[in-house]
C-alpha cells in the first residue's frame, strides 16, 4: 500500500511538472543560429549580428539562447580556471574565447548580451 501511494505520488508529480514547462515554454523552439565565427569571440560583434538578423525582441532572445546552448560547452573544469578577481567584462571575454563554462558563465553571457540587444535581465 505504501509503495502504490508512493508511486503514484511520484507519477503525479513528473507529471504535473513536465505539463507546467510544455506549457510555459511550449511557444519557444530552438533556432538554428549560424553567426560566423569572425564574429563569435566579441559581445559586441554578436549582439549586432542578433540585431541586424532578427527583428523582434522573441526572435533575438530565442536566437540568443540557442546561439548560446549550442556554441559554449559545460565543463566542470572551467570553475578552477576563472579567477574571482577577474572583473565582468573579462569573464565574458574569457567565455567567448574559450567556448565553454559554467552556470556562472552562461548566466552571465546571457544577462551581458540580452541587454547589448535592448532586452531587461536579472
Amino acid at each position: 500500500m505504501k509503495w502504490g501511494l508512493l508511486t503514484g505520488g511520484l507519477c503525479l508529480a513528473f507529471h504535473l511538472s513536465f505539463a507546467q514547462m510544455g506549457q510555459q515554454f511550449g511557444s519557444y523552439h530552438r533556432l538554428s543560429v549560424t553567426i560566423p565565427e569572425s564574429l563569435s569571440y566579441s559581445a559586441d560583434s554578436i549582439a549586432r549580428y542578433l540585431r541586424e538578423h532578427y527583428k523582434t525582441p522573441k526572435l533575438r532572445l530565442q536566437a540568443l539562447y540557442s546561439w548560446i546552448t549550442t556554441h559554449i560547452r559545460y565543463n566542470n573544469d572551467s570553475s578552477y580556471y576563472y579567477n574571482r578577481s577577474l572583473d565582468y567584462e573579462e569573464k565574458i571575454a574569457a567565455t567567448l574565447r574559450r567556448k565553454k563554462g559554467v552556470c556562472e558563465n552562461y548566466a552571465d553571457l546571457l544577462a551581458d548580451l540580452a541587454s547589448r540587444i535592448g532586452l531587461r535581465s536579472h
